[in-house]
């Protein structure tokens, strides 16, 4: 990593942070954060080695460098938008203004539950505190000055949030540090969306772009995706002049004839829909992989659709997080969990071995080694600060536990799959709720852990974890040593969340806060939760007991709800049973990834089916060569949608600055 690398990067890293919430939510030109391949990452990639770069010339900067430069702004990729920070002034503020429109919440004192560091104050000069933040302090197309912002209701509460997700954080970056090599090396597995940026990146010294560049293959499938993504943009704009190519097969007036399916929420797979970049990386995955997340959505609809005859319903009577489908979900992250930690037991055991001696039975990476101990520090000092507003320490560690789960299948699903698109329901808190019960856990430490998990977890499928260890990857691949990377990359997270949180509550104070919207809903989530299990444990005489309740005399009241820990444990179970079924037999067909996404649509059966079919007609029909071969092609594919979104969104920018 150079000198100039590193400043290019962290100014990326500056440029992400500042104008994220802006792009989205301001000018509405579409997110930089997209999803877990980010537009403003992987578009701006292939412009770069495609544009940029070879008009550099002498000045122009090698593989190294430019991989470099997209780690720093890849691992920054996790925090300014629905990964993390977008959700934070919402809920700090937000609470203060839907008590006024929600009175059964001031009835019951839910808002006061809040120990006050984990809320804004508005306790002076309400107007200009809350009702700006709600309705903007601009007038017209001026913005305010920064000075105008009341800082003071927030240095309170940022004192406590903004340690509190940077432990949360710098244990993530700790934790991809220690896995990578496991994940990588040991158990080889394929991080395609990794694979198709090294493909871009120069190869011989003095180049400027990669060899997949020169290669016909490549520009077809480019052209092709790409023609036909921008053909159905223009569409919206002369729909009599131009026709849309349909990235659709719906299959829904079939609906009739599987009602099994369509009970059991499986109607969105019977519109399955193309994705360009998906057909293009299930080419660089396993065959059983791809073939796992083409059938088993169907497969698990079908079975909530005759658990439903029985009576047994996946879906509603509670909120999503606390439903069955959702334990369902969280059981198959824990399972993957356990998995993980069962395969690399023996290394994770010298990683951790060396962090506290120095030494270990096999040779141990040094990243590995700082890794476990800024992912143990980080942690400590996490359940510490959740301590100090009154969750007890036990249930910290349980909690955190649960967290990681939660990021660690994600970022196992993202290396074995590249799906980019997540859209799991697993609420760590609610599996708390589930399995503890009220009377052991009592309002107020049900909504501390909601109001946590709001933040840290409502965003999966742009959570930070993800972004990090395809980060770790890259920085192997490319020969950068990981732990120069890793030590960067701390720089680039820190400074993302530093930046990303003033100015995000800048701007909304500017503009107003979006009145709908993901980043809005989860607001009201924890308090809405919070006043039922008020009302509950009041009309069973019960409520100041379990609002007494500390420490391990919770174990005493535990009154798990059966159906929804039932399910927990099943999910768990299975994916245990299927992760052994495929390490001990060499014709196992399922994949436990598949318990990640269930029946969710973002599983995209179609598109995993139709780059399946590619990879096996080509394997099977053709010779090793001629796979190789294709792989430029199946790169255009992929790069074809992600330069157009990128040149979309910067126009979207040129056109709001200069053009309006």
């Amino acid at each position: 990593m150079t000198r100039r690398s590193i400043i290019l990067g962290l100014i990326g890293v500056i440029w992400l942070s500042a104008y994220s919430y802006f792009a989205a939510n301001v000018i509405r030109q579409g997110a930089l954060i997209s999803g877990l391949m980010p537009t403003a990452a992987f578009g701006g990639l292939i412009v770069f080695v495609l544009l940029i770069n070879p008009m550099l010339k002498r000045r122009k900067l090698n593989s190294r460098e430019i991989a470099a430069i997209f780690i720093l702004f890849l691992v920054a990729c996790g925090i300014p938008g629905w990964g993390m920070v977008e959700y934070v002034a919402n809920m700090l503020m937000l609470p203060h203004h839907r008590v006024r429109l929600n009175p059964s919440w001031g009835d019951y004192g839910i808002v006061e539950m809040v120990p006050d560091r984990m809320l804004a104050d508005v306790s002076s000069d309400q107007n200009r505190v809350l009702d700006g933040f709600v309705t903007g302090l601009s007038t017209g197309d001026e913005y305010i000055a920064v000075a105008e912002v009341p800082w003071h209701a927030w240095g309170r509460t940022l004192a406590f949030w903004t340690p509190l997700l940077g432990c949360l954080l710098l244990a993530m970056l700790g934790l991809a540090a220690v896995i990578h090599t496991q994940w990588a090396k040991h158990e080889q597995l394929p991080y395609p969306a990794v694979t198709f940026v090294r493909a871009l990146l120069p190869g011989r010294e003095g180049e400027s772009r990669g060899a997949v560049f020169r290669n016909r293959l490549f520009w077809i499938g480019f052209s092709f995706t790409l023609a036909v993504t921008f053909n159905n943009f223009l569409v919206r704009f002369w729909p009599d002049l131009l026709i849309r190519v349909p990235l659709h097969l719906d299959f829904s007036p079939l609906s009739t004839l599987f009602p099994v399916l369509i009970e059991g929420g499986g109607a969105p797979l019977l519109r399955g829909r193309i994705a360009f970049m998906l057909i293009g990386l299930a080419y660089f995955l396993p065959s059983d992989v791809s073939l796992s997340m083409t059938v088993f959505p169907y497969l698990y609809c079908v079975l909530v659709g005759l658990l439903a005859h029985w009576g047994i319903a996946f879906y509603g009577g509670m909120d999503w997080a606390c439903t069955l489908n959702g334990f369902a979900f969280a059981g198959g992250h824990f399972g993957i969990l356990l998995v993980v930690a069962y395969i690399g037991r023996h290394y994770y055991g010298n990683v951790l071995q060396a962090s506290f001696t120095g030494k270990s039975r096999d040779k141990v990476e040094p990243h590995a080694v700082l890794g476990m101990r800024l992912f143990l520090a980080c942690s400590l000092l996490f359940v510490i600060q959740l301590a100090i507003v009154g969750l007890d320490w036990q249930l910290g560690v349980i909690y955190l536990i649960l967290v990681f789960s939660v990021h660690i299948a994600t970022a196992r699903m993202v290396a074995e799959t590249a799906v980019y698109h997540i859209n799991t329901h697993v609420y760590p808190a609610a599996v708390l709720w589930m399995f503890f019960g009220e009377q052991a856990l009592g309002p107020q430490t049900l909504l501390i852990i909601f109001i946590v998990s709001s933040i840290i977890i409502s965003g999966p499928g742009w959570a930070p974890m993800p972004f990090l260890v395809q980060g770790m990857k890259l920085a192997d691949t490319a020969n950068i040593k990981v732990i120069r990377a890793l030590k960067w990359s701390m720089v680039a997270m820190i400074l993302a969340l530093l930046i990303s949180i003033p100015v995000t509550i800048y701007l909304e104070y500017n503009c107003g806060a979006p009145s709908r919207g993901w980043p809005v809903a989860v607001t009201q989530f924890p308090f809405d939760r919070a006043l039922s299990i008020t009302r509950r444990l009041e009309a069973q005489g019960v409520l100041e007991q379990a609002s007494s309740v500390k420490g391990w005399g919770r174990l005493m009241h535990i009154s798990p709800h059966k159906p929804q820990v039932i399910t927990f444990l099943v999910a768990m179970v299975v994916t245990l049973i299927v992760a052994a079924g495929r390490l001990r037999f060499a014709w196992w067909p399922l994949h436990p990834v598949v318990f990640l996404f269930l029946g969710s649509y973002t599983a995209y059966p179609l598109s995993f089916f139709l780059g399946w079919m590619i990879k096996t007609g080509v394997t099977r029909y053709g010779t090793a060569d001629t796979y190789q071969k294709l792989k430029p092609l199946m790169i255009g594919v992929i790069a074809g949608p992600l330069f157009f979104s990128f040149l979309r969104m910067i126009g979207g920018s040129v056109h709001y600055f200069w053009l309006k």
